[in-house]
């Protein structure tokens, strides 16, 4: 673990609360739509961080009026600052910060020298879309777009409401003056970046919040889908990271801050809590008919490697937990829960499911379990295991055929979440003589792995993929302006398939897997048989936050054949099963059975 000094903390609530949220408000506003050089190169890390002592501490709204104003007048001496609500900013009332007032746009645009040639225009900002490309936009493609014909004037500002009894009047759209937009501000124009400021300072919690949350407010593309009161959020996590007492703590308030989107996408990464560097205990578990229930159970260590060998005695598949670490299951999956950002229930708990059985090598795990027939059990086992490699190969929790197995006579199960290109093109031709074939597609096939146009041995004609919306967005109203839209085509390709198919799906199938199932539920290759999957498709944003953290989440919409969404919905089974605790008892695999009787006919 990282070691920090002392972490400085103190309560932030009151006037002082909604100083802060009024600071982060405008910032995202002056970040990503004000379209000055300055604002487009400045530390914004910093800026935030330095202006969070002169505005927290401001008595009231007049004098957080003037502080916002002094905050921004080097990156945006357009923007102007009111006391009073939204009307009054709307009606130029008397804005904060007179000098900066006095350079405001006057409306038209003046020359720059573009390619040689002067020309009159404007500029404004045009985000489009997720990118990991850029010298300064780090995570959203984004361009100034100049506009030759454009005048400033003919763009109204944004007017809006922030916290603390204050508005603002914000320009969208600036003049061209010289090889400057107009008017300039006088900051430094230093590439923007991470700083090595320590999150041990409170004022620097509050930064990464004001910027992660600026990020998920204006990015995020489900904003109609999933209604988020999003000052609330800000002032919760705020809150929570002014008394931020460790690391742990601050990293579970950005968790909390992911997890109000409700997009299975959301999660934060710190190289002090890298999921590929977890353990867990040589079980697996499921939620199986309301009960947190023992899967599999690994009685032996791996080659080379000495388990001991009384951890997993008197453990059977079909165990029950009753409790973890001394708390009782429900109230330890709701705590677990909500560090989790999810559109579905199912995969809110299956991310729970995941954080309570992983942690620190050799940590103790202490569980009470029931067990047919007999009292209450307290056993205590050790995450010796990571998490993603052995025993259970990341999220799988039941025992399953090798990745490619002939189950009976004509009938074949592959498992696309283990399988390659390569092994499903070496096994096309039993597959091609087969009468039926399951695929299973209870977790996530790698896309490095497998390639989506094996999907051409199932069709006749062409056919394409559901439809991904790249967000463009050009104003802070929120949601996208418009979209880009694509699609793959698939082409046919030989062998054609023709055995009856069936493809087992639940919550571990997310994203590219949902791709994957939207075009069986669309295309009808096969039955879908299971519970409903995760409900979170579409590629990421990657936001690189000071600290070495990094928040990811969707970036772009996904929509079914139909149109309706699959965020927060998911691929839904055709045959519905639920596992039962008594078939983990019994050694079976329900779902499998289910899709091989609906093959085998």
């Amino acid at each position: 673990m990282e070691h920090f000094r002392d972490f400085e903390k103190a309560p932030l609530a009151g006037r002082a609360l909604d100083n802060v949220v009024a600071l982060c408000e405008l910032a995202g506003l002056v970040r990503y739509f004000h379209p000055s050089d300055e604002a487009a190169m400045i530390r914004w890390d910093r800026l935030v961080a330095d202006a969070l002592a002169a505005v927290e501490g401001a008595a009231d709204a007049q004098a957080l009026s003037a502080r916002l104003a002094g905050a921004f007048a080097a990156v945006a001496p357009s923007v102007e600052t009111f006391a009073g609500k939204k009307d009054a900013a709307q009606k130029g009332a008397a804005p904060a910060g007179k000098k900066a007032a006095a350079k405001a746009v006057a409306g038209k645009a003046v020359a720059k020298a573009v390619a040689g040639k002067a020309v009159a225009g404007t500029v404004r900002w045009h985000h489009h879309g997720p990118s990991n490309t850029g010298p300064f936009n780090y995570f959203i493609a984004s361009d100034r777009v100049v506009d030759t014909a454009g005048d400033a004037s003919a763009c109204p500002p944004y007017v809006a409401e922030l916290a603390g009894g204050v508005s603002c009047r914000v320009p969208v759209a600036l003049p061209l003056s010289a090889s400057r937009t107009s008017p300039p501000g006088t900051a430094s124009l230093e590439p923007a970046g991470v700083t090595d400021m320590a999150i041990d300072e409170r004022r620097v919690r509050l930064a990464i919040i004001c910027l992660a949350w600026n990020a998920l407010r204006y990015f995020f593309p489900y904003q109609d889908v999933v209604a988020i009161d999003w000052q609330t959020v800000l002032g919760a996590a705020l809150a929570q990271a002014a008394e931020c007492a460790s690391e742990q703590e601050f990293y579970e308030t950005l968790c909390r801050l992911a997890a109000a989107v409700h997009d299975g996408h959301a999660r934060v990464y710190h190289p002090t809590h890298d999921d590929a560097l977890v353990y867990a205990p040589p079980i697996s578990w499921d939620w199986i008919e309301g009960r947190l229930t023992i899967t599999g159970v690994r009685r032996t260590g791996a080659v080379g490697f000495t388990m001991r060998t009384e951890m997993t005695a008197g453990i059977s598949p079909g165990d029950v937990v009753l409790s973890v670490d001394g708390v009782p299951v429900d109230e330890a999956i709701s705590r677990a829960s909500a560090l989790v950002s999810g559109g579905t229930p199912q995969w809110v708990r299956l991310r729970a499911m995941e954080r309570l059985i992983s942690g620190q090598k050799e940590e103790p795990l202490v569980l009470t379990l029931e067990r047919p027939g007999g009292a209450p059990q307290v056993v205590t086992l050790y995450k010796s295991f990571l998490l993603w490699g052995a025993p259970f190969k990341k999220t799988v929790s039941e025992p399953r055929p090798d990745k490619i197995a002939r189950l009976k006579d004509g009938i074949w199960y592959v498992d696309l979440t283990r399988v390659t290109t390569g092994e499903f093109d070496g096994a096309l031709a039993d597959l091609s003589n087969a009468r039926g074939v399951v695929f299973d597609v209870r977790g996530y096939p790698p896309p490095s792995d497998l390639d989506l146009k094996f999907l051409g041995h199932f069709i006749d004609k062409p056919a394409v993929s559901a439809h991904c919306l790249t967000p463009v967005v050009e104003s802070p109203n929120g949601g996208a302006a418009t979209y880009l839209w694509q699609h793959t085509v698939f082409e046919p390709k030989a062998p054609r398939l023709k055995a009856k198919a069936a493809f087992m799906l639940d919550a571990r199938a997310i994203s590219y897997a949902e791709s994957l199932l939207q075009m069986v539920e669309n295309y009808k290759l096969g039955e879908l048989v299971g519970q409903p999957t995760a409900g979170c498709n579409g590629a990421l944003i990657f936001l690189n936050l000071p600290g070495g953290y990094v928040l990811t989440w969707t970036g772009m919409r996904v929509l079914k054949h139909d149109g309706s969404h699959v965020q927060g919905v998911g691929v839904l089974p055709t045959i519905a099963v639920e596992p039962t605790v008594a078939g983990v008892r019994a050694g079976k695999d329900e779902v499998l059975e289910r899709a091989l009787a609906a093959v085998d006919v």
